[in-house]
């Protein structure tokens, strides 16, 4: 695709901006971006994304467990740890509110996992008309190919109830 300001260059820069539920797209080449921004030409991802965010309020809150500052974000898009999740909430909320124009994820599901799913899918149907204690059985066989070995006990422990409270006439 070529670049939507000089038709000249192939795009490598695609920009989506959605304001008043308008959606705005603009394809640029490295040359054109760097001409129409201050990131200039060698931008880093964190370098646009405080640009883009600058005018976000907040930059002095900081995370209480890595000390990262939500101004630190702007810079680097990176979060320094879990808490900062918790810390910056709402500010991040907003970021990506302003970004992507939601703060839901309405991606499309890649076809690999498509066919996955449509597998475990035919799996649970298959699975539907066997009894609750089959179907444990069935659990349990995976949960041991996958070695998961907690799950094994807890389905193992759960088999042994149900087997008990059958044998009990209940």
């Amino acid at each position: 695709m070529l670049c939507d300001r000089c038709k000249q260059r192939e795009a490598k820069i695609y920009y989506t901006e959605i304001i008043g539920g308008k959606k705005k797209e603009q394809h640029l080449c490295e040359e054109c971006a760097a001409e129409m921004s201050s990131f200039g030409k060698n931008a880093s991802l964190g370098s646009i994304l405080s640009g883009i965010l600058s005018a976000a309020a907040g930059g002095d809150v900081a995370c209480e467990k890595c000390g990262e500052t939500y101004g630190e974000f702007l810079e680097t898009g990176k979060l320094g740890c879990d808490e900062c999740y918790k810390a910056f909430g709402s500010m991040l909320l907003n970021s990506v509110r302003r970004i992507q124009g939601s703060v839901t994820h309405t991606g499309k599901i890649p076809s690999y996992l498509k066919e996955e799913m449509k597998k475990e899918d035919a799996e649970v149907e298959k699975i539907m008309h066997l009894s609750e204690t089959e179907q444990l059985e069935i659990m349990l066989k995976k949960a041991l190919a996958e070695e998961n070995y907690e799950e094994c006990a807890r389905l193992r422990d759960e088999i042994r109830k149900l087997k008990e409270s059958e044998s009990n006439g209940n």
